[in-house]
């Protein structure tokens, strides 16, 4: 269950809603770093952090929460 509705709006924030959730989405880290080309060694950083606590990265999210693909999966 979701319990944080608020986007985040940098790294500590989506780490926290990750650890809280269980995983993130790439748009939620697309949301804290938009122009992703400009920031790889921190989006790097930032797949570390994430890998380390375990936290999952999702392609997307259903509306009804279900995960839908993990990140991992992907081509």
């Amino acid at each position: 269950m979701i319990k944080n509705l608020k986007k985040p709006t940098n790294a500590k924030d989506l780490l926290a809603l990750g650890k809280d959730q269980g995983f993130v989405t790439q748009d939620d880290i697309l949301g804290i770093y938009p122009e992703a080309e400009k920031h790889i060694l921190e989006i790097e950083d930032l797949f570390e952090k994430l890998g380390k606590a375990g936290i999952d990265i999702f392609e997307t999210v259903s509306q009804d929460e279900e995960v839908v693909k993990p990140a991992s999966e992907l081509e």
